[in-house]
């Protein structure tokens, strides 16, 4: 399977949770016509508990992990 095609599966997995993302790394970095040697694709989502549970059921994903991501960081929330 090529890197495309698992970003592929990855980024419809995504869409089916309703789960927002941007795509980052060497991947984007290729896309936009900046090479660059690797070719990794870096995901970021945009997610609450919810969609996470969503996903989960496509995917593996920690729910430690997951659950660190969303608490809030002393420092940041502090307006």
């Amino acid at each position: 399977m090529t890197s495309e095609e698992v970003l592929h599966q990855v980024l419809s997995r995504l869409d089916r949770c309703g789960i927002a993302y941007m795509i980052t790394g060497s991947f984007a970095s290729n896309a936009h016509g900046v090479p660059r040697a690797t070719y990794d694709a870096d995901v970021v989502i945009e997610s609450d508990r919810q969609s996470l549970e969503s996903l989960r059921s496509e995917v593996y994903a920690s729910p430690a992990a997951a659950k660190e991501a969303l608490a809030p960081r002393k420092g940041y929330d502090d307006d």
